[in-house]
């Protein structure tokens, strides 16, 4: 899309003006301290500078800051600035001497010895700085030169002459005393006298340009020409101006207090084509910053701003009857029409009112509503009083009322007029009535309040009405809002966007996109749900050729392109009024219908962008009772650092764009880093965040960004960026923010209270396994006992065993048998030493325990050992834990009758190792009988040691060990007689029995 900015369109001539520049206003309701303002100067970084009577005002193009008394300024009343090459901003209050503003310091006599040294004067000060920063300070008895490091160099003593003003023309220095113009030597001495008016001009002024200069005096101004070292007259006026001035094209400036400021073009060497501006206003100066705006400084009404590419407007004092214009349409010939609230039609011709066409108003209102044309040149004016006809012809134009009031009054007030096929439907209070070509009486076609009523590309018509929208094709019947939420509302306006598409406005949901077709609704889309700034308050439209659309609206017209990005403009262009009523564009004039009154803006493609930078102008926070403002202006050479206190609370940065056109509208994109707070101030949230370096960006319309309390404890690095609504990005402006946390919110006393639970924890951790140590020893003296139970129990049960080979005597078994017996008592005193051992010698050592018990008993037993081949030969088993089961086995589970069998079988399941002994003696419900009839029988003590050491081995290793006995009688599908010993456990690691 081409974007466009406002061009001022000046008629003025030396007659007079026809039209109203856009002027912009600032008052002290605009936050100025007074308005008598004295002076104006825009400093290096782009802030504009007023001096008024009740203070020094500064203006970043949003807001003013004012300085008095209390930040160090010599006297509230400001009357001259003056800034040097150092940047010192110099003021001259009244009476006072003058006073210089550095780093946001202000520096008068009392604190610049310097300043102290110069005498009062009641005439004011002047200054005036040559190439090399060597400042000259004149307008007493007396001058003063200082050099470019402030020290004084010299006091210019000008005997009887007192120097006023100094200023350079050519290549030479010309000093004005009040009565004559003198040349000056490159140190500011008297050389010679070049002009005597011969009258005494004390407080008037002195301007130049290039090798011109104009003297305003107590009787008139004289320009005057400097060429060849000598002043020749150019013209003389009789105009007495207070104020002389010259912009950047050599124009000059007079102001006349009560009569306004007027320009001299100087193209024909003398007072030649002056242009007045506001005329019959109390002018004091005017001042034009870099880019071009002119600043008209008055007594008693402030400050008037003309950009250089400003609206005019049409206002009650350039003869409107009213300025509230509702209405607007072209004429075949190209002019403007232009309807009121008192029943005025108003015409414009090349933009000139040329007439003005009065229609009535009964009761003192009568809203021109609509004004039509058609092909045949025929105007149509819609007003609450009736239906008017303009047939082209002559002028004064001949309006015919069509409406007659008896039928006006059983019908209703008209409210919006179509013309289709020669026959003219209007829309009023009631519904729809037509009138037939050159039919004066009206027909009612459809009943229902209407609003607004308009064609699309395919001629038929749709009504909008105060509950919905309704098409021709079914007489009106249907509300398209029953089916479409959307177009359930008021309907304020209805344009045909093309073929297929109707641009339908409503108060609540704004513009509407609906596709058409044959009458009929097939889609509605809020066109704000797409748009990046969505647009309020919509009154009407119009369509341009190109497709674009320009809403005329109370916050003033805005214009959505076809890539659906937004532009806005308001007064700040030019606008009479931001409540908009009506808007028109042709070719490159846009017409706006203001409640304030007619507005013309001439569009033009801007290829010169402006650059601007952005600039952090202050900083506000609050404290209890009190609130803190920093003044951040004079601050952007430098990374601005602010330190929000602990107790801080709503902080709110504020930002201006320097140097940019006062008709943008600016908005914010603020890119926030986090980074770590000083070591004595970290926070958790701070150390996390400050770490990664977390990121995020803050988007903002106005120009303050105000955090709340949504703001967290840390270190912030901001880089912030003004845009205008063309997306324009002036230079950023980086800042940094320091939050400080509260003592409780920092990590040191989160890590104190950490460091204290640990230490806790740490002390019952040492508590705890001193006492774990303490029950492992007992539980390890406990098992070493149970072993030293067991070794002996094995002995002694073997050794009673031996007996038996002695009665009858066997020598050669008892033998064998003592040498196994001698074997395996070795083994035993090895590995009762031992808490575990391989899988593969516990079996060994089972089987030659057996092969013992087997030499013992003979025939008469019999084992066996299956499943070994599973079970992994390096598993860890518990040392000597089966020998106790099988020697209960062996000595309480034999058979009564025939062979005992013992069975010894391995096996892993789910994870756990398995291992059944299997006897078939008498069982050990048979044996409990006994036990029960015998009671001297004496207990088995194996069964109870091996409980024990299940205990024990769970508790120190976490075996999870567990040891059954069951009667095989009672086991399901074995029904034979005997005992069944289960052992199982979770097989452990080395590692792990080593770590424990």
């Amino acid at each position: 899309m081409k974007w466009f900015a406002i061009l001022l369109v000046l008629c003025f001539s030396s007659r007079g003006i026809a039209q109203t520049p856009g002027y912009l206003n600032f008052t002290i309701e605009r936050g100025l301290p007074g308005n008598l303002v004295y002076c104006a100067l825009q400093d290096r970084e782009g802030y504009l500078w007023f001096g008024t009577d009740k203070g020094l005002a500064r203006f970043d193009g949003e807001h003013f800051k004012t300085y008095g008394v209390e930040d160090g300024l010599p006297d509230p009343e400001v009357l001259d600035l003056y800034e040097d090459l150092h940047g010192r901003l110099w003021t001259v209050c009244f009476r006072q001497k003058p006073a210089y503003r550095l780093n946001g310091r202000f520096f008068t006599e009392k604190t610049d010895p310097l300043l102290a040294g110069i005498s009062h004067n009641a005439f004011g000060f002047y200054f005036f700085e040559k190439q090399d920063s060597t400042l000259w300070i004149t307008g007493g008895d007396q001058g003063f030169r200082l050099s470019p490091h402030g020290s004084l160099l010299a006091r210019l003593y000008m005997s009887q002459t007192i120097i006023l003003q100094i200023k350079k023309v050519g290549n030479d220095l010309i000093g004005y005393t009040g009565d004559a113009l003198v040349l000056l030597d490159s140190l500011g001495n008297f050389s010679e006298l070049l002009f005597e008016t011969g009258k005494s001009a004390w407080g008037k002024s002195f301007s130049t340009n290039s090798d011109r200069l104009l003297l305003a005096q107590n009787d008139g101004t004289t320009l005057l020409e400097y060429r060849e070292g000598s002043i020749h007259t150019v013209a003389t006026s009789p105009l007495v101006f207070q104020k002389l001035y010259t912009d950047r094209r050599g124009r000059f400036w007079g102001c006349l207090p009560g009569k306004g400021a007027v320009c001299f073009d100087n193209a024909e060497g003398s007072f030649s084509n002056p242009v007045w501006h506001l005329p019959g206003r109390k002018v004091t100066n005017v001042y034009e910053d870099r880019l071009g705006n002119f600043w008209f400084l008055t007594s008693g009404e402030g400050i008037f701003l003309l950009p250089p590419k400003q609206g005019v407007s049409w206002l009650p004092a350039d003869k409107l009857p009213s300025s509230n214009i509702l209405s607007l349409a072209l004429t075949s010939n190209g002019d403007l029409l232009a309807g009121d609230d008192i029943g005025n039609v108003l015409r414009f011709s090349r933009g000139q009112l040329a007439e003005k066409i009065a229609l009535g108003a009964k009761d003192g209102s009568n809203f021109v509503r609509q004004i039509v044309q058609e092909p045949s040149g025929t105007c149509w004016a819609v007003t609450d009083e009736g239906f008017f006809e303009w047939k082209k012809g002559g002028h004064p134009a001949r309006w015919s009322e069509l409406m007659r009031q008896e039928v006006r009054s059983h019908i209703g007030s008209p409210k919006s007029l179509a013309i289709k096929d020669g026959k003219r439907w209007l829309g009023i209070s009631l519904g729809i009535a037509t009138f037939a070509k050159g039919s004066r009486l009206p027909v009612m076609t459809s009943e229902g309040r209407v609003t607004v009523l308009a064609h699309d590309a395919e001629g038929i018509l749709w009504k909008g009405g105060t509950e919905g929208l309704f098409s021709e094709r079914d007489c009106f019947h249907y509300n398209w809002g029953e089916r479409h939420p959307l177009l359930k509302s008021r309907i304020a306006a209805i344009r045909s966007g093309g073929l297929g598409r109707l641009w339908v406005v409503t108060p609540e949901s704004g513009l509407l996109d609906v596709r058409v077709s044959v009458g009929g609704v097939r889609s509605v889309e809020a066109v704000n749900r797409r748009l990046s700034r969505p647009v309020k308050d919509i009154k009407n439209l119009f369509i341009a050729a190109n497709g674009d659309l320009w809403l005329a609206t109370n916050r003033g017209v805005f214009l959505i392109d076809q890539m659906g990005e937004v532009a806005q403009f308001t007064t700040r262009h030019g606008l009479a009024s931001n409540e908009v009523n009506d808007v028109l564009l042709t070719g490159d004039t846009l017409w706006a219908a203001t409640a304030g009154g007619l507005s013309m803006l001439v569009l033009q493609e801007n290829d010169a962008p402006v650059n601007f930078k952005t600039a952090l102008t202050g900083f506000n926070y609050q404290r209890p009772d009190t609130t803190f403002f920093l003044d951040l202006s004079g601050k952007s050479n430098s990374l601005t650092a602010i330190v929000l206190p602990q107790d801080a609370r709503m902080p709110e940065a504020f930002f201006a764009g320097l140097n940019r056109r006062p008709t943008d509208v600016l908005h914010y994109r603020h890119e926030r880093v986090e980074r770590l707070l000083p070591f004595p101030y970290i926070t958790f949230g701070n150390l996390l965040d400050g770490l990664r370096g977390r990121r995020d960006t803050l988007e903002t319309d106005g120009a303050s960004l105000l955090f709340g309390t949504s703001l967290l404890p840390g270190r912030y690095r901001f880089r912030s960026t003004a845009f205008t609504f063309v997306g324009q990005g002036g230079e950023p402006v980086v800042w940094e923010l320091t939050v400080l946390p509260h003592w409780a919110q920092t990590i040191w006393l989160w890590l104190a209270g950490i460091l204290a639970l640990s230490f806790g924890l740490w002390r019952f951790y040492r508590l705890r396994t001193k006492v774990y140590k303490m029950e492992t020893s007992v539980s390890q003296l406990k098992l070493q006992g149970l072993r030293a139970q067991i070794n002996p129990h094995f002995v002694g049960n073997s050794i009673n065993a031996i007996q038996k080979f002695f009665y009858p005597p066997d020598p050669e078994k008892a033998s064998n048998y003592i040498h196994l017996f001698t074997m395996l008592l070795r083994k035993t005193l090895l590995l009762s030493e031992q808490d575990f051992i391989p899988f593969i010698e516990e079996v060994t050592y089972n089987r030659e325990y057996l092969e013992m018990i087997k030499l013992r008993y003979g025939s008469q037993f019999e084992y066996e050992i299956s499943g070994v081949e599973d079970i992994p030969s390096d598993l860890l088993f518990p040392a000597m834990f089966l020998q106790p089961i099988l020697e209960n086995a062996t000595i309480h589970g034999l058979a009564p009758k025939g062979v005992s069998v013992l069975k010894l079988h391995f096996f892993m399941e789910n994870n756990r190792f398995h291992c059944t002994v299997t006897d078939n003696g008498a069982g050990i419900k048979t044996s409990m009988e006994r036990k029960r009839t015998n009671p001297g029988e004496r207990p088995s003590k194996g069964t109870e040691i091996l409980k024990n050491k299940t205990a024990m081995l769970n508790r120190l290793h976490h075996l999870y060990m567990r040891l059954e006995w069951h009667d095989r009688s009672d086991l399901p599908g074995d029904g034979g007689h005997g005992t069944k010993a289960v052992v199982s456990f979770l097989p452990k690691k080395q590692a792990a029995i080593q770590s424990t």
